[in-house]
This record gives C-alpha cells, structure tokens and sequence, in this order.
C-alpha cells in the first residue's frame, strides 16, 4: 500500500498534465453553450456548472483525506481581512479585464453554436443499434455478419448494406462536425489561456505589491509595539538592578552606620539599622543576592555584640548606681538630685535597647544570679570567720574551763562564743540586707524606667500595618514581662538570701543551740529582722525562715532538753540530800514562776543578783528546805517557761519536755531514797530519816511548783491541745503525791521498826529493888528503854520540822504518835501483870513518854482534829495504883 503511494505521488505531476490537457481538448472540442460565464470554467478542477467541484481529485482516491472547515478555522479567522482587500482589489480590477475574456452573447446563440456537436453525435450514436459498438464485435466472425446480414433476398441484402452505410454516414457526418467544433474550440481555449495568463501576471504584480504594503505595516505598527515594550522591560529590569545595588550600598553602609552608632551608644538606632539590614537581607530580591548570602551570620554577630554592650553598659550603670547610693550619707537626697537625670540619660536608652531585643526579663535574671552569687561567696567568708572564731575561743579556754566544774563548763565556755557569733551574725545580716535593698532599688530604678513617656509611647502607640502593630505588641509583652521580672528579681534574691541564712544556721546551728536562752533569742531577732525586710521588699510570703526559725528552735529546744536531763540527773546522782543554801537568784526563779516578778520577755536568768543566800526559799508564801537538785530543776523549769514564751509553736514540745523532767526528778529520787541506790551513787553509809525527809521536802516543792508551771504553759498552749496535756499534767500530780505518801510510809515504817527493836528489850529491863524503903534516891526511874523511845521522838521531830510542811508533819506526827501509844500501851499493859514492881516501872517510863507523844500528837495545822484520846490508855498506866 506504502509502494501504490509512493508511485501515485511520483506520477502527481504527470497525472495533472495529462488531465488538464484532456479537459482543455474538451474544451476545445465542445465549448459550452452557455460560453464564459466565468473564467473559473477554465480552472482545471471545475465542474460542468462552472463551480468547483468539490468531489474532483488529482490523486487516487485511497489517498484522499477527509478534512472539514472547522480544521482551517484558525487560518480563515487570520486571512479574513486580507481575503476582504484581496476581493476588493478584484472586482476593481474585473471591470477592466473581464470584457476581453468572454465572447459575444450573440455569435455563442448563432443558428451554428445552438445545437452542441457532441449533442448530435450522442443522438446519432443511439440511431446506430448498440452491438455495433461492442468491442468485440468484427464483421469477419460469420456468426456477428449472419446476425448483421442475414441470408435473404438480395434487396435485403442491399437494404441492409445502405443502413449500415448510413449509419457510418451518420457517425462520420457528426465526428466531422464534432472535430470543426473541436478546433474552434481550441483557437478559443489558446486565446483564453494568453487573457488568462496576462491576468494571473496582473495579479502576481499586485499581490506583490500587497505583500510588500503589508511588509511596511507591519515594520511600521508591530515592531515598534514590539520594541516599546522590550525597551519598558529593559527599564524595568535596569530599575530592579538598580534598586539592588542601592540595597547592596545601603547594606554597606549599615556596617559604618553601625560601628558609628555603638561608639555613640545608641543602641536603639543601632538597632533600627540591624532590622532594616535584617529585613532588606531577608526580603525576595536580597535572598537572591549571592553576595549577601553571608552576611546573615555577621548580623547575628553584630546583634549578639551589641546585646553584651548593652548588658555590659546596663551592669556598670547599676554597680555606679548602687555605689554612688552606698557611698553617700543622704541617699534620698543623692536619688532625689542625680535618680532622675540618670535615668533619662542613661537608663531609659538602655532599657529601649534591651526592650527591642526582647532580652531585659534575662538580663534582669542574671543579675539576681550575679547578686546571689556575690551573695553566696562572701557569706562563705563570713561563715568561715565564724568558724575559725569560735574554734580560736574554744581552743583558748580549754585551760580555763578544765578548772571549771561540769555544770558551768559549757555556760562559761559558750560566753565568748556567743558574743563572739553574734558579731559576726550582725555584719551578715548587714550585709544580706544591704544587698537586698540595693536590689530593691535597682528593680525600682527599672521600674520608673519602663514607666517612662518614651518606653510607653514605644510600647502603646497606634500602628495602621500589621507588621508594625505585631512589633508594637511583641514590644508591649516585653515591657509588661519586664515589669513582672523587676518583682521576680527581688523575690529571687530575698529567697535565695533567705536560704543562705538558712544555710547559716545549718553550719553554725549546733554552736547556737549551746547558747543561754537570751542570746539564742538574740539570734532570733536577728532572724526576724531579716524576715520583716523580706516580707517588705520581697513583697511575697516565703516560708524559709519560718521554717528555718521553727527547726532552729526545736533543735535548740531538744539540745536544751537533752543538757537539762543530763545535768539533772547527774546532780540527781551526786546529790547528798541534804538541804542547801539557797542563792538570791533561784528565789528569783522562783518569783518568777509565781508571778511576783516581771524579768522581760524570755523569763530567764539575767544579770547578777544583789544579796546573800537564804536557808529556805518561799514557793508561793510557803518557806521551804530543798536540796540542790531541787535548785537545778526549778532553774530549768524557769527555763522552760522563757522557752515556751519565746517558742510559741512549740509549747506541746515543751510541756512535753517539762512533764518527762519533772517525772525523771520523782521517779529518780524514789530510785535513789526509797531504792537506797544513792549509797551508790553518792556513796552514802545508810538511808536516814534525814534524807528520807529532804526528799520528801524537795517532792513537796516540786507539788507546789508544778501547778504553776503548768498554768504558764497552758496559757500559751493552744485549745485544741489542752485536753491530751492536761491529763497529763494530772496524772504526774497525782505521781508526786503517791511519791510523797511513800516516803512519808517509809519513815513511818523506820520509826515502828526502831519502837518493835526497842521493845523486843522490854523484858531485859530489870525490876526495881524492894530491900530499902523508898527514899528520892531510891525512887523508880524511866527506864534505859524510855530514854531511847524518847530520843527517837525528839529525833523525829527536830529531823521532820523544819523539812516538811505542817500537813505533812501532822500526817507523819499522827501516825507515828499513835502506832507509838498503841504499842507501847499494849506492851506496857502485858508486862505491867508480872508484879508490882514491874508495874511501877512501866508507869515510870509511860509518865516519862507522855510529854514527847503529847508534844508528838499536836495538830500543827489549824483546824486538824485528833479522832479520840489516843494516849488515854498509856495515861491509864503511867497513873500509880
């Protein structure tokens, strides 16, 4: 198929030549009837009604490709105007050259031309039967001249041989007519075709000419259309370029620009000029820069140095500020003179500059860190002179408190201590508080500075674009931030200076626990001065020092707590239970206990006491006898109270404390006398009435003391407390009085053991002799036995007197006066049966016992009264018969 078309094509030109050639013969040979009624009937590929005809092709007709009008759609819509002036140009040009290319009407309707040669032809052709037109058909083949000729008469014969001949006439006299047609027509085709080429040369000249007009309009009009608009995009590109390179010099410039404006300290506009630089790097022509592409890095670097300028300036401004504050004696006068021009000149630059970079709330952050370490190294020097202090005084007075006894060892020891601590602790408080109000005014100087007109206005002026009022609002939450670090600044450094002081008392806690009540209370105030300071400028309420506070005073009050039981145990240990002189300051302590004296706040001990010493001590209206270790509770006890006054929320623990003192002093001392482990401990030979009776004096002592403590301390003791405590409190009261009646039980039970010893003898006193008459010599005398039992009476009583109290000497009296008149009335009356000598000697000796059991049995409280006559029966024997 490929091959049919290759060969189709090489033969196109030949095909067309051969048809052209045909159709201009026919032409020639048959001209139309109608005669030229356009010269389109000339075209080769026109049609028999003079249009062109559509289904006519030059090539085969396998190769023929269907198209439509839609597909030259584009090319009509471009050549439509051309094709309108083209069809203008040729009916102008028709007038002139169509009159010569048609022939006259008349002579083409000549009787000659009216009928069509080729007409005749036809018709004569369809006279001549159509066999004869077979080609196959030959006169010679018999057959085809039987049927032509057939066999027949000779007229016949003769008649078809003339229509035959006829028929040949016909067909020649028409070919004949139809070859003159064709000549004619072929001079008149010749002729047509010389009209026709003079035509197509006129319009080859005059699309010439078009073509050559159109050429020059379009030089004229489009290409200088064309070149305006590549000559306004050259000016516009040359005004990009343009643009750049003063970007490129503006970025240049903002390098000096910028050294300029730190030298000068303007940071503000030093920073202005970063953000333009930042902006023009960042924006969509500067990001295709190559030359610029590094420069984002060194305006970070330029950025990062100004924000240390800045923090460097703002630092020295404040270390001048507060220098100059502290080095001058008025600095109210100081900040009214200087604070002000100061701060418009040289702070509120600072504080713009460090707004615009969003760095003041972590400016302001490292200096509280700064301060706070400057804070923490000089403490650590301050602590470290404590220390070397205190280790220097005690390493000093080891001589002296070596010569000292046990019990003052550590009160004279912990003098220069304490003195010497508190120094100390004084130039630290100075110093911590010192720096927190230099703090103070440095967030105050920040603070006056952001309230300043030009940081408000910076931070609160209105802005029409977006991106200017984000800044204003980011610049806004900057100051606002700002305002909210100045507070946190002071907080910080008032909690950290709090943990520092905290941190003292850790490190320096066991020395101030050694203290006297009144300097630990000393360190106290200082504590609390600090607190208050912290509590104002801090503005916050911390717990640091309260918990500081409040674990200083339990651990002192444990270690006092601890001291106390040692110390009284251990005098408890070496006590002879004998009474003591009493010095002016325990009846002091005493006073102070009972409510006659007002010593201050903390209840203690101070200064020195004008006066000897007594032998009894008044507890409450009642003169006492009391040992030494009575003494040292009831200086304790004072102790406790001053503690319970200063330490408020540890009154539960101190009457605690109180109630475990006062239990370890009763229970002890029963150890001690009634247990007899006090002829080991204090190597005496034998429990006697004596010690017998100044324990019983010093538990009595402490029952008169107690109820008073414990009316202090409930005082300060909150309600909810109250209940657990009292029943506490009553259960040792009830302790002391069982104590008190065992002891009283136990002299009870020593006198009876002493009167069954002295009557066991009863019967080994011999009778008076009856040989002499009774004469004042030989009158009957007490016996050795009544002598004895009398002493022991008297013993009692002058032992017992001035020791116990007149209810207790009544209870003990009592009930020895009557186990004595009960015993001996009973034994005298036995032993009276064996004679009358025997019982003139018994009576002897009851009359000598009566006075000492009468003198016995009296009631020393008024009031008392004596059930029945409990001497009656030894009166009955002391009466002769």
């Amino acid at each position: 198929m490929r091959g049919k078309q290759r060969i189709g094509k090489e033969r196109e030109p030949y095909d067309e030549a051969s048809n052209a050639g045909q159709i201009l013969s026919s032409v020639m040979n048959a001209p139309g009837t109608s005669g030229l009624a356009s010269w389109s009937t000339l075209w080769p590929f026109a049609s028999e009604n003079g249009q062109p005809d559509t289904n006519s092709s030059l090539t085969d007709p396998a190769l023929e490709i269907e198209v439509s009008k839609e597909d030259f759609h584009s090319y009509l819509s471009r050549m439509s105007g051309k094709y309108e002036h083209f069809v203008n140009i040729h009916e102008a040009l028709g007038t002139m050259i169509m009159p010569t290319m048609h022939y006259d009407q008349q002579n083409a309707r000549s009787p000659y031309n009216m009928g069509s040669v080729g007409q005749g032809l036809v018709q004569a052709m369809k006279e001549v039967p159509s066999e004869y037109f077979d080609p196959d058909f030959s006169l010679t083949n018999p057959e085809e001249f039987e049927k032509v000729c057939p066999a027949g008469s000779e007229a016949s014969r003769m008649e078809t041989l003339e229509k035959l001949t006829l028929y040949l006439d016909v067909v020649e006299l028409n070919l004949t007519q139809e070859i003159s047609s064709r000549s004619t027509s072929f001079f008149e085709a010749v002729n047509k075709i010389q009209d026709l080429s003079t035509m197509i040369q006129l319009l080859c000249g005059g699309m010439e000419k078009l073509r050559t007009s159109v050429g020059s309009v379009e030089r004229d009009l489009v290409m200088k259309q064309k070149q305006a608009v590549m000559l306004f995009q050259k000016k516009r590109n040359l005004t990009k370029a343009l643009d750049l390179l003063e970007g490129v010099r503006s970025v240049v410039r903002s390098k000096d620009t910028l050294d300029l404006l730190l030298s000068s300290s303007d940071y503000a506009g030093a920073l202005d000029v970063l953000e333009d630089t930042r902006r023009q790097l960042h924006s969509q022509e500067g990001a295709k820069l190559r030359c610029l592409q590094g420069l984002g890095k060194e305006l970070e670097q330029k950025e990062s140095a100004i924000n240390n300028m800045i923090s460097e300036d703002f630092f020295l401004l404040i270390h001048d500020y507060l220098l100059n504050a502290s080095g001058t004696k008025n600095a109210e006068e100081l900040e009214a003179q200087q604070g002000e021009d100061m701060l418009k000149e040289s702070l509120v630059p600072l504080i713009i500059g460090m707004l615009r970079t969003g760095r003041l709330s972590g400016i302001l952050t490292k200096y509280a860190d700064m301060v706070v370490a400057e804070i923490r190294s000089t403490v650590e020097v301050k602590l470290d002179e404590i220390l070397n202090s205190v280790t220097a005084l005690t390493n000093r007075n080891v001589e002296e408190q070596l010569n000292l006894q046990e019990v003052e060892d550590s009160e004279v020891a912990s003098k220069p201590q304490a003195r010497s601590l508190l120094i100390l602790l004084d130039d630290l408080l100075l110093l911590l508080l010192q720096r927190l109000g230099r703090v103070a005014e440095v967030a105050s100087a920040i603070r006056t500075a952001l309230d300043h007109p030009e940081v408000v206005d910076m931070s609160h002026s209105p802005q029409s674009k977006n991106r200017q009022s984000t800044k204003k609002n980011k610049l806004k939450s900057y100051r606002e931030e700002a305002l909210q670090g100045c507070t946190r600044i002071v907080q910080s450094v008032a909690e950290n200076i709090q943990i520092i002081w905290a941190g003292v008392f850790e490190v320096a806690g066991e020395i101030m626990c050694g203290f006297d009540l009144s300097e630990f209370v000393a360190t106290l105030d200082r504590t609390y001065r600090l607190w208050e300071a912290v509590q104002t400028q801090g503005g916050k309420q911390s717990s640091v020092l309260k918990s500081c506070m409040y674990e200083l005073c339990r651990s002192y009050l444990h270690m006092a707590h601890t001291r106390s039981v040692e110390k009284v145990q251990m005098v408890l240990d070496q006590d002879q239970w004998e009474v003591v002189q009493v010095p002016s300051q325990f009846q002091h302590s005493a006073d102070t206990i009972f409510g006659k004296t007002v010593d201050g706040s903390n209840g203690a001990i101070e200064g020195s006491f004008v006066g000897g010493a007594s032998k009894t001590i008044n507890l409450g209206g009642k003169d006492c006898l009391v040992t030494g270790s009575f003494l040292m509770l009831l200086q304790t006890l004072v102790s406790y109270i001053g503690m319970a006054n200063q330490f408020r929320s540890h009154v539960p623990e101190t009457m605690r404390h109180v109630l475990e003192l006062c239990k370890l002093y009763n229970s002890r001392t029963c150890q001690l006398v009634l247990g007899a482990k006090a002829m080991q401990t204090a190597d005496l030979k034998s429990i006697t009435a004596k010690h017998l009776g100044s324990s019983c004096a010093s538990i009595t002592a402490l029952a008169i003391v107690f109820p008073h403590v414990r009316q202090k301390l409930e005082y300060l003791l909150p309600d909810a407390r109250q209940g657990h405590m009292a029943k506490e409190m009553d259960r040792l009261a009830i302790e002391l009085q069982v104590h008190k009646k065992e002891i009283m039980t136990k002299l009870i039970t020593i006198m009876q053991y002493q009167l069954e010893s002295q009557l066991e003898r009863l019967d080994a006193i011999p009778e008076p002799s009856g040989a002499h008459p009774l004469t004042e010599e030989s009158k009957v005398k007490p016996s050795s036995l009544a002598r004895k039992v009398r002493k022991q009476l008297q013993t009692l009583q002058n032992v017992l007197t001035p020791l116990l109290q007149d209810e207790d000497l009544d209870t003990v009296f009592g009930q020895v006066g009557a186990m004595y008149a009960e015993r001996l009335a009973h034994s005298f009356a036995t032993h009276a049966q064996r004679g009358p000598r025997r019982s003139e000697q018994l009576a002897c000796d009851a009359q000598d016992l009566l006075p000492a059991l009468q003198e016995l049995l009296e009631p020393r409280v008024e009031g008392r009264n004596v059930q029945g006559d409990l001497l009656a029966p030894l009166r009955a024997l002391a009466q002769p018969s």
